[in-house]
Order: structure tokens, then C-alpha cells, then sequence
């Protein structure tokens, strides 16, 4: 005998195929989705970068990606400062340490001082400690040279000590002025002799 089979020819309804889809939601595990989302992002990555190139060449924004640099065997490598020519790493030069002064090339300015008109001389009274303590002699210790209206001092102390006095007031006699170091009183005496003998009312210019 035959069996027949009824058939509905009416459609599935809403509530069947919301269940169905739930169902297959609740199979796929979520790992499985994140890893398709990743795959899917870097196709459309790649697409774009090879769509780029092939359309622009040498002047795509990402040709960097496909360069390829081969160095002939008879090519000629200039070096020098400031060139990149790769191999073994260099040393760069230390700026700073270079720059870096010396003890004995440091120098502090003597600021303070006073100063008298002596008749044909005026004197300039310099204080200056560790003198004594520099372990040389009176003459030793302190040097300057003179020109018509200047004068620099300088104190072989450690750190050395230095002063210079430019525009003075009136010339002076460069030949006969002198310096006078006195230790004890941690003291030197500028002593400028006056090419013409009359009262120094001010020690320095005012122009």
C-alpha cells in the first residue's frame, strides 16, 4: 500500500524561525566569532594595501611595505660625520664632556674693591683671600697688564682670580704702574701712576 505524506503549503511561522536562530547563536562559541571579526578586518587590510600600491606604485603611501633594497657589489660607501653607512655601532661624541672646564681653567671676577687718590698715584685695594695659602711667592701670586686708560688683574690662586677695569677716568703712566700682593692682609694694591699729576675725582668714565 502507499504511505502518503501530508505537506503544509503554509510558510513557517515567526516564532519557529526566532527559535531557530537563537538555537544557532547559542552553538557558535564566542571566541569563534572574535576570531572571524579579526580574519575579516585583515583581509580588508591587505586588499587595501595591495590595491594601493598596485594603483599608485612608487608613490603609494604604503609601498614601503613591499620595497626591496639590494646593495651592488661594486657600489661605493661613502662615510663621514653625520652620514648613517650602518655596520658596528659607533660612539658618538660626548658635546657635554667636551665642553666640561678644567680646575686650573676656571676663573672667578674679582668685583669688589676700593680706591685713593695718592698725589701722582691712585691706588685700588683689591681683597682677595687664600693668598696665603697658595704656597708661593708675594711676586708670584699676582700679575697685571696696563694700557693707557685699563688695566687687568690677574691672581694665580685656585681657582684663578681675575679683574679688569676699563675707561678709566684719566691715562695713566702703563711703564710705571705696578701691582703689590700682600698675603697676610689678603690684600692686593693696584697701584696706577697718573701721566698727569692732578686730583682724580672719579675712578672710572662715566662715557
Amino acid at each position: 500500500f502507499w504511505l502518503k505524506r501530508s505537506q503544509s503549503s503554509s510558510p513557517p511561522s515567526w516564532h519557529s524561525l526566532f527559535f531557530g536562530v537563537m538555537v544557532y547563536a547559542a552553538t557558535v562559541p564566542q571566541e569563534q566569532i572574535q576570531n572571524c571579526q579579526k580574519r575579516s578586518a585583515n583581509e580588508n587590510s591587505e586588499t587595501a594595501l595591495h590595491q594601493n600600491i598596485a594603483e599608485k606604485g612608487d608613490t603609494a603611501y604604503y609601498f614601503a611595505h613591499g620595497r626591496h633594497f639590494e646593495i651592488p657589489e661594486d657600489a661605493k660607501i661613502i662615510s663621514g660625520p653625520g652620514l648613517v653607512t650602518g655596520g658596528a655601532p659607533e660612539k658618538l661624541v660626548d658635546a657635554e664632556a667636551e665642553n666640561v672646564v678644567k680646575e686650573e681653567e676656571k676663573v672667578q671676577w674679582l668685583k669688589t674693591y676700593s680706591w685713593a687718590d695718592a698725589g701722582p698715584k691712585v691706588k685700588i685695594y683689591v681683597p682677595c683671600d687664600g693668598l696665603a695659602e697658595a704656597g708661593l711667592k708675594p711676586e708670584e701670586l699676582a700679575s697685571a697688564s696696563f694700557e693707557k686708560k685699563s688695566f687687568t688683574l690677574e691672581v694665580a690662586t685656585s681657582p684663578k682670580r681675575r679683574m679688569k677695569i676699563d675707561k678709566l677716568n684719566h691715562e695713566i703712566n702703563v711703564a710705571e704702574s705696578k701691582v703689590r700682593v700682600e698675603p697676610a692682609k689678603g690684600r692686593i694694591t693696584v697701584v696706577l701712576v697718573k701721566q698727569r699729576e692732578f686730583l682724580w675725582r672719579e675712578l672710572i668714565a662715566e662715557k
